[in-house]
């Protein structure tokens, strides 16, 4: 699959949950105006890169990677100081979950039999939705770890190429599947107690 289509498709989905009903359970926590500007702006910024001259070496940052660190620094303003470092220092261990799952694809591509994409941010989403709750924490959480990632690669590539493309459509993809996927964990493990209680009240109903 091209790159940037995995991220159109999601970002699709998420403009139609946040018009529907199930806004709250995609944005819950996150000011509306943040949500809705994020949306709005981030077609625009997605295919774009913004040159930044470093030490003499060729780097290029995507616009849609600024766009998505502003929207998380919104994020983290909603939050407490505790929640901020909370979120801050999950970052740094999605980063290294994302960069561990990125050597092995490289290294033992048979171990990923499906696309390391889909793998990669799977991993991502169970971990973040593991280590933090609310939407702003996990956007906070998944743009910090998802960018030190991306940077580490660029240091690799202005190491042995003398180039580097930081914030691609390929960080879009995983950013925004992981963001969903993340979600739907969220949400459905919000869920799962009270279909139990569910569950459990129909049988004791029917035993009575």
């Amino acid at each position: 699959m091209p790159s940037g289509y995995a991220a159109a498709a999601a970002w699709a989905i998420a403009v139609i949950l946040s018009l529907s009903g199930w806004r709250r359970e995609l944005t819950e926590g996150l000011p509306r105006f943040a949500v809705i500007g994020y949306l709005a702006g981030w077609p625009f910024f997605s295919r774009l890169l913004v040159p930044v001259p470093l030490l003499g070496y060729e780097t290029a940052v995507g616009a849609s990677l600024l766009w998505t660190a502003a929207f998380a620094i919104v994020a983290a303003g909603s939050l407490g100081a505790a929640k901020s470092g909370t979120s801050c220092a999950a970052g740094v261990l999605i980063g290294s979950a994302a960069l561990f799952t990125d050597r092995v694809s490289e290294a033992l591509p048979s171990l990923l039999p499906a696309s390391a994409l889909w793998v990669s941010s799977a991993i991502i989403a169970v971990i973040a939705a593991l280590l933090s709750r609310g939407a702003a924490e996990q956007i906070v959480t998944l743009t910090i770890g998802l960018t030190l990632t991306e940077a580490v690669s660029a240091l690799w590539d202005l190491h042995t190429i003398g180039q580097a493309l930081i914030g691609t459509l390929a960080w879009s993809d995983r950013w925004w599947l992981a963001y969903l996927e993340i979600r739907v964990f969220t949400v459905a493990a919000s869920w799962l107690p009270l279909l139990v209680r569910r569950s459990q009240w129909r049988r004791g109903g029917e035993r009575s």
